[in-house]
């Protein structure tokens, strides 16, 4: 009976919250997070094309 009590009394989180899009003001910022997520889409299409043995190719504009 204890143990029910406890597992009832957890916390609950809120879930996965949506993020408001939005500009990035400063030239700067704005800069190293393109950087970081070409970076991150690079490694993917790497992974993409390792594991399928497909020809990937991305095209990014900044």
């Amino acid at each position: 009976m204890e143990r029910k009590e406890k597992v009832n009394e957890r916390k609950t989180s809120r879930g996965r919250q949506r993020i408001e899009i939005k500009k990035i003001e400063k030239e700067t910022a704005r800069q190293v997070a393109f950087t970081k997520r070409r970076q991150g889409v690079m490694k993917k299409a790497s992974e993409l094309a390792a594991l399928c043995g497909a020809e990937v190719v991305i095209v990014t504009i900044s």
